[in-house]
Order: structure tokens, then C-alpha cells, then sequence
């Protein structure tokens, strides 16, 4: 489920303000008794969820599932939660498995204990339904026994409400003196190593006339952001087709970006086992870069793996997606479906269940092995701070052009030798080179404008 909250830091003193005039008419604020909750977080030993804004805690004094884990959803405010029962002494697999795209694993321990006093007030429409809680707690970081600190904040949790009323809520906190904040309890326990930047920088926006280096880096960590992203969503649901869909959309947004932008790579990230095919006539400001031999790769060959990876998702969404055209068919959807015998709309849709649920086993299992564990590090390192050709650092207006100019030559030979008996893989790769040629004008639209379309 996702959850959106907006926190405030307030002093000892601070008085919590009449809640009253954000209530809608006929609602009202509804007290609860004030709870202790204890709870221990868990993270790597360079807190690496913390840093990219995710936490696993175990937590104590509230009914509910004891274990939470909370992942970046890409928007402010708002995360991903997922819970699970389970012993205090061990992480559920469900959760250390859903979290391996942040942890990339690396071995997860307690690194904090907060004990909290939460005195929660409820803000009720007029039927009762509770539209938002908003809890003021006074919070202890313990180590051991040990008292480390002691701070306290005001949580404004969205259940049933829309977002005008957590700004309307909002207005009244800042007004009576509570200061905005986007940090979640533990990292303000955990101190500054909590607050650095995450493994994966997100894109920033590209300054005017941008170098080459600027619009790759921000590519690569915008499809690698994805890939993180997502990839807990199909851990959680491997047969789902949206999670499917987007997990699929970067992971060959990313593969075409790193054969587009290979001749840039001091230290190529792939090492494609059948090669790259040389075009016919090599642009001249990239010929230097195809001349020297490419370096061993940073970690192992990700244009593989993210080839697995694509086969992989497309066992899945195919069987999925005849799934959807059955059930149209079914439904009348589908100008051809008297012709379909309802008998064998049946069999058909139980056929393509089972392959699908094969599909779905054998991608969750390739998420959690060590291959595609050292995939998304490797690609999390180079995303991070690629080592990069002196021709990377020159214009993005002269690069891109040199770099489209190459790849048209390429399309222009598989079209060339294509003929109405050409063999099914001649076709594969002229659609190949075309779809690439499409991606680099794409990714080259923010630097050139009009040129690149």
C-alpha cells in the first residue's frame, strides 16, 4: 500500500494549534490515548536505505504487522509500505528479498532503536471515517539502554482525505511555529551519514548547450533510477503486468542507452558476447573512440543480463497480455468472437495461466540471484560516476549528431540488403537499428530542440 506523510520538526514547547478550522463541515478532531512504541531499524553498515530514502524496522505497542519496510514510490511525501508478521530476531525473507535493488546484498543489522510517545488526534468527516491522523511524538534514541538523544516531531499521516486537507493542516502547524521537514525519524537519529546523498543520484535538469557527459549520466541515472524502482514492485508481484510493463520499459530504454553511448565509456560497461557489427563509415570525431580496444568491463556483462533480464519479463507479460485479448473476446470485445467457442476461451486462458505462472517463477528467481544482484551494483557504480572518454566532455551539439549520424548508417545498411524473402533475422535487425536511431533522437531532443526531431 503506499502511505503519505508530511513531517514537522517542533520544539519541546510547541503547543499543537487548534486542528479544528482545517476540519471539514460536520467532522471533527477525535483523541486517542496516548501509546509507547518501540521500534529498531535495520540497514547496511553505509545505511544505504536510509540514504535513498527507504527503512526496515520492527516495531512494538501498535496492533499490526510488526516488520514495515518503506521504499521510495517518486513522488514527495509519499512511500511504498509493505508489512509482515514475523519474530523480532529475524528479517522475513518477504521483506530482505523486496529491498535487495537498494541493498544490492549487502547484509542488513540494527543500527538504531527510537522508543516514541505518540499522542495522535484523528480528523473525522461527519460519517466518521477518519480522513487524516496527525500525531505529535516525543521520541528517545536509545542505544542499548543508553539514552543518545531525545527530539520530537509532529506527523500528519493522509488516510481517507485528500491533499487539501493535509495543506490545510499544514498552514496551521507552520503557523503555530512547527518548521517542514522531509526527514523520517531515523535518519535524524542516525546523524549525518543518514543524510548523504544515496548510491544513485537522481537526474538533475540539463543546462543550457550541456557537455555529452551531462545528458549521458543524466540518462543513465534516470533508466537505472527506474529499473530500481520498479524492481521491488515485480519482486512483490511477478505476475502483474503494469510492474511488468514499466520494469521491461527501462530495462530496454537501458540497454539501448549503453549501445548508444559505448564509444563514450573509457571503461565500456559491456562486453556483448556477439559483438558490435562496425558501421560502414566509422563519423570521424567518434573513429578514435572505436579504435582503441574496449577495457575488461567494471562488472561482468550487463548488456546480457539485461538481455536475460527482457526475456525474462516477456515470458511473463506475453502469455498475460493473450490473457487480456481472451477475456475481450470473451466480453464481445472483439468483432471475431462468435467465432470462439466459450468452451475453448476456457482451456485456452488456463493454458496461459499455468505459462505464465512458470514465467513468473523463473523471474523471481533470477531477481535474487547473485548475477542480477551484481547487475544492478554494477549499474548503480557506473550511474553514479562513470569514467568517461575526453570525448564525453566536449558539446552534447556535436556529439549527438556524430553519434545519430552512425546509427543512421547502420539502419541504412539493414534496410539496404533486406529483401520480401529476407530471413526473419535480417527484419529483427533493421527494426533493431531503427528502434535505436529513434531512442538517441529521443534522448537528444532536451539538448539539440527542433534539430533532433
Amino acid at each position: 500500500m503506499l502511505e503519505e506523510e508530511r513531517k514537522y520538526e517542533v520544539g519541546p514547547l510547541f503547543t499543537l494549534p487548534d486542528l479544528r478550522a482545517a476540519v471539514p463541515k460536520g467532522g471533527g478532531i477525535v483523541d486517542q490515548p496516548a501509546v509507547t512504541l518501540r521500534a529498531t531499524y535495520y540497514d547496511t553498515a553505509d545505511l544505504r536505505l536510509a540514504r535513498a530514502g527507504a527503512s526496515l524496522r520492527h516495531r512494538r505497542g501498535k496492533p499490526g504487522d510488526p516488520w514495515t519496510l518503506k521504499l521510495p514510490y517518486g513522488e514527495p511525501h509519499v512511500r511504498r509500505e509493505i508489512t509482515a508478521r514475523g519474530p523480532a530476531s529475524r528479517i522475513p525473507e518477504t521483506l530482505s528479498r523486496l529491498a535487495l535493488a537498494y541493498t544490492r546484498g549487502a547484509s542488513l543489522s540494527p543500527v538504531t532503536t527510537l522508543q516514541t510517545i505518540r499522542r495522535a488526534r484523528q480528523v473525522r468527516d461527519a460519517a466518521g471515517q477518519i480522513l487524516a491522523e496527525v500525531a505529535d511524538d516525543t521520541v528517545t534514541v536509545l542505544d542499548g539502554r543508553r539514552v543518545i538523544s531525545r527530539f520530537r516531531e509532529v506527523e500528519v499521516e493522509r488516510r481517507a482525505g485528500d491533499r487539501t486537507l493535509l495543506a490545510r493542516l499544514e498552514r496551521l502547524l507552520i503557523t503555530a511555529g512547527a518548521g517542514a521537514s522531509s526527514r523520517p525519524k531515523s535518519v535524524r537519529a542516525l546523524g549525518p551519514l543518514a543524510a548523504e546523498p544515496a548510491d544513485l543520484p537522481p537526474p538533475e535538469d540539463l543546462r543550457p548547450d550541456p557537455l555529452m557527459a551531462d545528458v549521458l549520466i543524466n540518462e543513465l541515472r534516470r533508466q537505472v533510477g527506474q529499473v530500481v524502482s520498479y524492481d521491488p514492485v515485480v519482486r512483490l508481484h511477478p505476475d502483474e503486468l503494469d510492474g511488468v510493463d514499466h520494469l521491461r520499459g527501462a530495462n530496454g530504454r537501458l540497454h539501448a542507452d549503453l549501445r548508444a553511448f559505448a564509444p563514450l565509456f573509457a571503461t565500456p560497461p559491456l562486453a556483448s558476447g556477439g559483438g558490435r557489427r562496425p558501421a560502414r563509415r566509422s563519423a570521424s570525431l567518434l573513429g578514435a573512440a572505436r579504435v582503441a580496444a574496449p577495457a575488461p568491463p567494471p562488472f561482468g556483462d550487463p548488456l546480457e543480463s539485461l538481455r536475460r533480464l527482457s526475456r525474462t519479463l516477456l515470458a511473463v507479460r506475453t502469455p498475460q497480455v493473450l490473457r487480456q485479448r481472451l477475456a475481450e473476446a470473451g466480453d464481445g470485445k472483439i468483432s471475431a468472437a462468435e467465432a470462439l467457442d466459450p468452451e475453448v476461451l476456457t482451456r485456452l486462458d488456463a493454458v496461459l495461466g499455468a505459462i505464465a505462472g512458470h514465467g513468473a517463477a523463473d523471474l523471481s528467481a533470477l531477481l535474487v540471484s547473485d548475477p542480477h544482484i551484481a547487475l544492478l551494483d554494477g549499474l548503480v557504480t557506473v550511474a553514479r560516476a562513470p569514467r568517461l572518454r575526453h570525448l564525453a566532455h566536449e558539446p552534447a551539439t556535436e556529439i549527438l549528431p556524430a553519434l545519430a549520424a552512425t546509427f543512421w548508417e547502420r539502419l541504412s545498411h539493414a534496410v539496404d540488403q533486406l529483401r520480401p524473402e529476407s530471413e526473419p533475422g535480417q527484419w529483427r535487425s533493421a527494426r533493431t537499428a531503427a528502434r535505436r536511431l529513434s531512442r538517441l533522437c529521443q534522448l537528444a531532443e532536451p539538448a539539440l530542440g527542433e534539430r533532433a526531431r
